[in-house]
């Protein structure tokens, strides 16, 4: 080992050691005071025993206590307020506190006349009781005496083998400095592996070269490209079925949302140009005609409401995709459900003919308002697709483990072709009839995303001229715990 290697290993070594002696004072200074601590807290709890007996009507003498009257406070006593309420109640207005004899010859007698004194104040005097401590403190002094030589023989035999102990963790440092620099060899001519590093390199290129030509390839006007698979190696083949898998749905949900944004702009360009026409139409004609100026103000108000509405189902779907929705379930009779929307429909619509069938059902576990809402929308629905004076129809019926809620109407109904996109937010079987109606596409995805939240499905039966049947199916509450 070099000079150098072994001046740090000693250095370390000598840290750590006086590391151990610190420690090692600290205990020892540590336990004298908890020593004193629990002396004072004993004497106090006995002195505040004896006290009755000891300056009472009739004092007796206790061996291992003494009583004395002063004149004055005692000064050196001292009584900590913030563990005042700690103390026996009985000398818990008292002065206390050890008393040292400084004069004593040696340590041992020093220890011997360590006491302990509490004093109150009494009929215009002040009463105190000392305990003597210092048997208890000589026999504590041997304890911390033993325990602390034994902490010192520790360290002291100690240091020797802290140094050997880190020497040999040090070692292979110490090896990798004090070694010369080693130089390696050339290689000889019969090395290839470079060689065999390239052809490796040129092997996993022509692997991945299918893939990442398509990916770097692939944007937001491109996201129909795939990768070949019969150009792939084999090994890479079930990586490209994932990405290419991974690409459709991106292409699905991009797709989806440009016609969103799409059908979205339209809806609300409508109204607004409509609103624009009949300000012009205000601005020109309005102020001298009031016909004009009322039909501006209908039609105004009317597209206003209009986009209101489509604005309000927007923040609906969105607040649904983002799961911000409130929605709380609990148990739902359905049967006073359905019964107040049908009471609510009459009311509001009499061009139609009313009927109700419902049967004792069992509860459902529902958001209530959000179930009514769906309802509402399927008999919105009913009332624009069904000419006056035909008949709508709400039902309501279960099986083993479904609760049925059903509006059927005798409209103008749909046809197969269109029943798988009806769901689809700003879908429309006929544009110009649904304008007519003032709908906005949207009301049958909002009640898909709410039936979907509760765990059912629809059973839609459409046929075009004779009507449509509706059926929102839920699980029945003892079904769904």
């Amino acid at each position: 080992m070099s000079n150098r290697s072994s001046t740090f290993v000693w250095k370390l070594a000598s840290y750590w050691n006086w590391k151990r002696f610190c420690t090692a004072v600290g205990t020892m200074f540590g336990s004298a005071v908890l020593t004193f601590i629990i002396v004072g807290i004993t004497a106090e709890f006995d002195i505040a025993r004896m006290f009755p007996v000891l300056t009472g009507e009739n004092p007796t003498a206790v061996t291992g206590y003494t009583v004395s009257t002063e004149d004055r406070y005692y000064d050196d006593g001292y009584n900590p307020k913030v563990f005042e309420r700690y103390f026996p109640e009985y000398t818990r207005e008292g002065r206390r506190g050890f008393t040292f004899d400084v004069n004593a010859n040696g340590f041992w007698s020093w220890i011997e006349k360590i006491e302990y004194k509490v004093s109150l104040y009494n009929d215009e005097k002040w009463i105190s009781v000392t305990k003597y401590t210092g048997d208890t403190f000589k026999i504590a002094a041997v304890i911390w005496l033993l325990g602390s030589l034994f902490e010192l023989i520790t360290w002291f035999f100690g240091m020797p083998g802290t140094f050997v102990s880190v020497r040999r963790r040090l070692r292979p440092l110490t090896d990798l400095t004090d070694a010369p620099p080693q130089v390696a060899p050339a290689p000889t001519v019969t090395e290839a592996k470079p060689a065999l590093r390239v052809a490796d390199n040129s092997e996993q290129k022509e692997r991945l070269g299918a893939i990442s030509e398509v990916i770097a390839r692939i944007n937001a006007g491109s996201l129909d490209m795939r990768i070949d698979i019969s150009k792939c190696h084999p090994d890479l083949k079930s990586l490209a079925e994932a990405i290419n898998s991974m690409l459709e749905r991106i292409d699905e949900a991009y797709r989806l949302q440009s016609r969103f944004v799409s059908d979205a702009s339209h809806e609300l360009r409508t109204p607004i140009a409509v609103i624009q026409g009949y300000a012009s139409l205000m601005d020109r004609w309005g102020k001298a005609d009031p016909e004009a100026l009322q039909e501006s103000i209908s039609a105004v108000r009317s597209e206003a409401e209009a986009m209101k509405q489509l604005v309000e189902q927007l923040l609906f779907l969105a607040r649904g995709d983002n799961a911000s929705i409130h929605y709380k379930p609990e148990a739902v009779d359905a049967k006073a459900l359905t019964e107040e929307v049908f009471r609510e429909s009459q009311m509001i619509d009499d061009k139609h003919v009313w009927e109700l069938q419902t049967a004792d059902v069992s509860m459902v576990y529902a958001d209530q308002t959000l179930l009514k809402q769906a309802l509402r929308i399927l008999v919105d629905n009913a009332t624009k697709y069904t000419p006056a004076g035909e008949a709508i129809f709400l039902k309501l019926s279960q099986d083993n483990t479904h609760v049925k809620l059903t509006v059927q109407d005798e409209g103008i109904g749909m046809s197969p072709e269109v029943l798988p996109y009806i769901f689809d937010r700003f879908y429309r079987a006929d544009s110009s009839r649904d304008r007519k109606t003032g709908g906005t596409g949207l009301g049958l995805s909002i009640a898909k995303w709410i039936v979907d939240k509760h765990g059912g499905y629809f059973d839609i039966l459409s046929r075009e001229g004779i009507g449509t049947r509706m059926t929102i199916c839920l699980k029945k509450e003892n079904n769904n715990q």
